[in-house]
């Protein structure tokens, strides 16, 4: 009769738990990373349609790609160093003072499709107040750049 041989018992190596510790956070990682990015959409006020975005290089692809072909295009940035500012509020009046379009915190670029006219925007970053008169075209858009000059939180950069 032929004997089974016994091997002794050894304990797993450092290495296997270290792989069995391992495995179950990168899986979580690849599933967090798996996720679709959440970027700009399109929005509704007073029956406007409008798209703000611009955060990191995918966001200012997916903002453009759904503001093209919207009427107005606003971009919010520092003056001295001509880096993009986020949580910018904007009001839109009408030629009438009527308000058309309000939005809190505007990511750097901001899309309306708004009706051909003239419009007041006014802008507010780090607690001051930029004011644009706009014409949007029957035919095209409007771009409008708005600048800030570096004071406040921005010149403590």
């Amino acid at each position: 009769m032929i004997k089974p041989r016994v091997l002794p018992h050894r304990a797993p190596s450092f290495a296997v738990w270290r792989w069995a510790l391992a495995l179950p956070l990168l899986a979580a990682c690849a599933l967090a990373f798996a996720q679709p990015m959440r970027g700009p959409d399109v929005h509704h006020a007073h029956g406007i349609a409008y798209v703000t975005g611009g955060i990191g290089e995918r966001g200012q692809e997916r903002a453009q790609a759904l503001g093209k072909g919207m009427s107005l295009e606003l971009v919010f940035a520092e003056a001295r160093t001509g880096h993009y500012v986020a949580d910018v509020d904007v009001r839109v009046t009408d030629r009438h003072g009527r308000e058309v379009l309000s939005i809190d915190g505007a990511d750097p670029l901001l899309f309306a499709d708004l009706q051909p006219g003239t419009y007041r925007v006014v802008a507010t970053f780090d607690g001051r107040d930029l004011e644009r008169t706009v014409t949007v075209p029957s035919h095209g858009h409007s771009r409008v750049v708005m600048r800030w000059p570096a004071e406040g939180r921005m010149a403590r950069r």
